[in-house]
């Protein structure tokens, strides 16, 4: 009845474990008690030697021994089960004190047969009454019980010296496939928790943003990068819809790439601009299937490719100024002559024309003559290469000089200019192009403003972000207004040549104010609401002077 709830127990054991070193350590254990012995150990093959990976009451300073040392060595080459006693172990150097032991090989099946893949040891079987005792051909067969284990198997009878019974043999029969099985089943698990685990980390370490829907936008997996973009823990996102979390939106866009791939059963791709993201990211998105070809969802990855469109846009842009300013030359060439005769001779007919009526027709072809030659003026300083030259000044003299320009200007329009300046900032610049700059936008917020305020700003910020010289400091100017704003779909063609809402205007003015600034080291940058206005920001690094200086 006792060796019966032993039984019991151990099976239970079996079961219950998925950890293959506690697998194996229970094991050891439980066939020591259930054979009455001393104890054993297990060990198992590990590049070209044999470890120990379980014992029971055992004490050895042989962790690691040679694949083809001692008897372990003996057995895991022959294969076979084998029985040493006290006569046969003379002479082999032992790493524990045994009186006879039987080794028994562990194996596993494989596509081309059997492999041994370590031993166990169960040594120094306990008889009060008798003794220590020898192994015999019952204890072979015995020990082929456990052909199917994983490692090499030792019994001796230090003490009793009594043979291993047939009850004994029944008892081990009764474990001997749960052993097997428990042991593999481990072993299995123990490799899909690894591989687990490896693919967890690979998963995590992709920069871009990797997240796993089902077929209905569910989220069912994301990265870590996810989840530091969103700014979000995992609870918070799994089970949610992609759309809400990504887009802030309860539908999702109208090109997103996971909805085609659903749909077409085949990869998808697109190019989308995420205001909560802050970015232009690239998603893609490709089917996942089960095992029986139905589709489940997809697995989606977005890269953020703002600084790539960037790129692309700005090297389009200078594309479009090379070719516009080969065309503006020709252009010039064609029709400034005859332009300067058209103005001329208007005005001589001018002054010698009586009639009234025909003067006015006449000033009308002289003030078009003055806005052609204006437009192309501002074309040739557009794309005309130029020497920029620049000098340190004090910003704050500049701002005081277009104070002063456009005061009459403003009051036309009832609007109010409020300066603001925390401190004086130098610059190295050249005068004249930055004043134009600030002249051109404070016209603008002027003509967008009617008994409204104008907001002069100058302060210093430190570092740009977007600056690699960690030791230049910038300053910024700001220009806001309270007047009409600018649509969203404006915005995005602001600083376009040649594009404007005015009707007497050529499209050219910020597209220069923009290029003065970069020609500056600067950046500028706008926003804007429709109804309520809009704000300048230009950045410029401070003048920092040179000892030589």
């Amino acid at each position: 009845m006792r060796e019966r709830q032993a039984l019991f127990e151990l099976i239970k054991l079996l079961e219950l474990s998925e950890d293959i070193n506690v697998l194996l350590e229970r094991l050891i254990y439980h066939a020591s008690e259930l054979m009455n012995a001393q104890g054993g150990l297990i060990r198992l093959i590990k590049d070209g030697n044999l470890y120990i990976t379980a014992t029971y009451n055992i004490q050895t300073d042989k962790k690691v021994i040679p694949l083809d040392e001692g008897i372990c060595g003996m057995v895991i080459k022959e294969g076979k089960v084998r029985v040493f006693n006290k006569q046969e172990l003379e002479g082999i150097e032992l790493d524990i004190p045994a009186y006879s032991a039987i080794c028994i090989p562990l194996k596993i099946e494989e596509a081309g047969g059997e492999k041994v893949i370590g031993t166990i040891l169960i040594y120094n079987k306990l008889d009060s009454e008798e003794g220590l005792g020898e192994f015999t051909e019952e204890d072979i067969s015995l020990g082929q019980l456990f052909y199917k284990a994983i490692g090499v198997v030792w019994v001796d009878n230090l003490y009793t010296k009594k043979p291993i019974t047939e009850q004994d043999i029944n008892f081990l029969k009764g474990f001997a496939d749960q052993v097997a099985a428990a042991i593999e089943n481990a072993w299995i698990f123990e490799k899909v928790e690894k591989a687990e685990k490896e693919l967890e980390m690979l998963f995590n370490s992709i920069t871009d943003l990797l997240y796993y829907t089902d077929e209905y936008y569910t989220i069912k997996k994301v990265n870590k990068a996810f989840l530091d973009k969103t700014g979000k823990e995992e609870k918070d996102v799994i089970n949610k819809k992609c759309f809400q979390i990504l887009h802030k939106t309860e539908y999702p866009p109208k090109n997103c790439p996971h909805k085609k791939a659903i749909e077409n059963k085949k990869p998808a791709i697109a190019e989308i601009e995420e205001n909560f993201l802050e970015g232009v990211y690239l998603l893609s998105s490709s089917p996942i299937f089960d095992k029986n070809g139905n589709l489940i969802g997809t697995i989606n990855l977005g890269r953020d490719i703002t600084e790539l469109r960037n790129l692309r846009e700005k090297i389009a842009s200078m594309e479009k100024m090379a070719a516009l300013g080969e065309l503006a030359a020709k252009v010039a060439h064609e029709i400034r002559n005859p332009l300067l005769a058209i103005g001329g001779f208007a005005k001589r007919l001018d002054k010698s024309l009586q009639d009234e009526n025909l003067k006015e027709y006449v000033r009308v072809i002289v003030d078009e003559t003055k806005r052609l030659e204006r437009i192309l003026n501002e074309t040739l300083s557009f794309v005309k290469p130029y020497y920029m030259g620049k000098k340190p000044f004090i910003i704050n003299e500049l701002i005081n000089d277009v104070v002063n320009f456009t005061d009459s200007v403003l009051k036309d329009k009832n609007n109010e200019l409020i300066v603001e300046i925390q401190e004086d900032c130098p610059v190295q610049g050249n005068y004249d192009r930055l004043k134009e700059v600030l002249l051109n936008i404070i016209t603008n917020a002027n003509e967008a403003t009617q008994n409204g305020k104008i907001y002069l700003r100058l302060k210093k910020i430190g570092r740009l972000p977007e600056s690699e010289n960690l030791n230049e400091e910038y300053f910024v100017i700001e220009i806001e207004d309270t007047g009409c704003g600018i649509s969203e779909e404006n915005m995005k063609k602001l600083f376009t040549p040649f594009f404007t809402t005015k009707t007497n205007g050529t499209g050219l003015g910020l597209a220069i104010s923009k290029r003065i600034i970069e020609d500056h080291g600067g950046i500028i940058s706008v926003e804007s609401e429709l109804n309520k206005g809009t704000i300048f920001k230009i950045y410029l690094p401070v003048y920092q002077k040179r000892r030589s200086e």
